[in-house]
């Protein structure tokens, strides 16, 4: 009887210095991607929040129905900042139907949330003031988009749910950013800047990503 030949044991080629540099190069795009849309979708929103709040006092239903229909739209656009940002920034690891599902879930997810947060903001201020009015919100916003974009992580991570709390911890990181700002800058208004708690926000949720992700990462690496 034949001996069946011994199988050819795989070989693992050590990585270029071209492939390196090139990963490195790529890595760094991705993570300006992330962080420059991320933060300015953000930054949007919370700034259009403000300002509505600022510009209307809703007296009656139909009052309450302008605003919220002025916050879903301001969520929107900002979320489709967030959206085409984020795509861009997976797109190795996304097909075009899942590029098309995150952005998609993303505006819905920045429009809800920024409804949810400001409307949670602004009734537990009347009850215990500014700053817990402020974090309240915040933490309301967070959840709710971590919970509404949490099926984009479906393709990439284990326990997508984690993104709900993940969120929510950058939002309060970035408004306790904001604040900090504020207070250090002795409360002048030209320096109190929206885009503290947007950068804040697209590096807890970037930093969240690459922990949640990394073991579909790896196996990508591997082809």
């Amino acid at each position: 009887m034949g001996t069946r030949p011994a199988a050819t044991p795989k070989t693992h080629h050590a990585p270029t210095l071209g492939r390196l540099l090139g990963e490195i190069v790529f890595l760094a795009l991705r993570t300006l991607l992330w962080v420059g849309f991320t933060a300015a979708g953000m930054a949007l929103n919370m700034w259009g929040a403000v300002v509505l709040l600022l510009l209307v006092a809703p007296g009656n239903l139909w009052g309450y129905l302008a605003v919220g229909f002025g916050l879903a739209l301001a969520g929107g656009i900002g979320g489709a900042i967030v959206g085409i940002g984020q795509v861009m920034a997976l797109r190795r690891w996304l097909d075009g139907a899942a590029s098309l599902g995150s952005f998609f879930s993303t505006v819905l997810a920045s429009s809800s949330a920024l409804v949810a947060g400001t409307l949670a903001g602004w009734c537990v201020h009347t009850a215990a003031g500014d700053t817990v009015g402020i974090l309240s919100g915040v933490v309301a916003y967070g959840c709710v988009f971590g919970f509404l974009q949490r099926p984009m992580l479906d393709y990439l991570a284990r326990n997508s749910f984690l993104w709900v709390p993940a969120n929510a911890a950058a939002a309060l990181l970035g408004a306790l950013g904001m604040l900090a700002a504020f207070d250090v800058s002795g409360g002048r208004r030209d320096t109190l800047q929206f885009r503290y708690v947007g950068v804040v926000y697209a590096v807890v949720t970037g930093l969240a990503f690459l922990w949640m992700s990394r073991e579909t990462r790896r196996a990508f690496a591997g082809y």
